[in-house]
């Protein structure tokens, strides 16, 4: 169970994504085999996390990226601000391999060749690295790349679904993790036109959840978290004060103009800030 784990201060574990279902976790939830359990926290607390439930992870992450474009370009650019990780980015375009060879820090390998190409996997014993990634613009390209990838014994792959629709699949087929840049985009798009003033970073499991970050009212009266019913489908994840960022417990109290980084479920994100703002007229009263 969650409270067995005894995670060290600095980290939550806010969900758990369970086949198709979003699981809010407490003290006594009980991890299953194949749960994705989503951890955050301040980087140090992670590290001890990661440790905990993998003690023989390597001290250098061996990375493969297959194709250049625009998310390749992004993905390796911020990959290469760790200073534990060794980055190959295979692209077929000469013309686009240079421009990167001139934008990404050097510590990032620009390789020209084709991705797609069984024989230059077998050639890049992409067997050994720790995460291979795929991001062609083509579905089939990335399935293929994927599922071959997958045959020579690649431990963890990440690849890019264009079309919403072939996400479940994907991962059917044994597919670590399938994104969708186009679900991203859309309910991006979405939220900027309904939903003012919230700041949306992320989405999970196709838009199941979702982590954003709200605003706590000027005049919010402090307030202990363990004081205040939360709706369901609501954790508060973090708190950015100032310049601090606070993980909370029970104990810390939420003020007035705090920036709160929540993880919630789809539905339940409106749901937090009409919350706040009864809180607040309550406890006026």
């Amino acid at each position: 169970s969650l409270q067995d784990i005894k995670l060290p201060r600095g980290v939550l574990a806010v969900a758990i994504f369970r086949e198709n279902k979003v699981v809010i976790p407490g003290g006594s939830t009980v991890f299953a085999i194949n749960d994705k359990i989503i951890f955050m926290g301040l980087a140090e607390s992670i590290r001890k996390v990661e440790n905990r439930f993998k003690p023989d992870r390597k001290k250098h992450a061996n990375i493969v990226i297959v194709g250049g474009g625009n998310v390749g370009h992004v993905l390796a650019k911020s990959l290469s601000n760790f200073g534990s990780v060794k980055i190959r980015l295979l692209e077929n375009s000469y013309k686009r391999c240079q421009f990167l060879a001139e934008s990404l820090p050097e510590k990032v390998m620009i390789l020209h060749t084709n991705g797609a190409d069984p024989e230059v996997l077998r050639s890049q014993h992409v067997q050994n690295c720790d995460c291979f990634v795929t991001l062609t613009g083509s579905d089939e390209r990335n399935f293929f790349v994927s599922m071959y990838a997958k045959n020579l014994g690649v431990k963890r792959i990440i690849t890019r679904a264009h079309s919403i629709d072939n996400i479940d699949f994907f991962e059917a087929m044994g597919i670590d993790v399938a994104l969708s840049s186009q679900l991203n985009a859309i309910q991006s798009v979405d939220h900027a036109i309904t939903d003012k003033g919230v700041d949306i970073f992320t989405f999970f499991e196709k838009g199941k959840a979702e982590i954003r970050e709200i605003v706590a009212p000027a005049k919010f009266p402090p307030t202990k978290l363990m004081d205040m019913r939360l709706p369901e489908g609501v954790v508060i994840a973090a708190i950015r004060r100032g310049g601090r960022t606070i993980v909370p417990h029970g104990g810390d109290k939420i003020k007035g103009k705090d920036r709160l980084r929540v993880f919630c479920t789809l539905d339940s994100g409106e749901a937090l800030t009409i919350y706040l703002e009864n809180f607040m007229k309550t406890a006026k009263g």
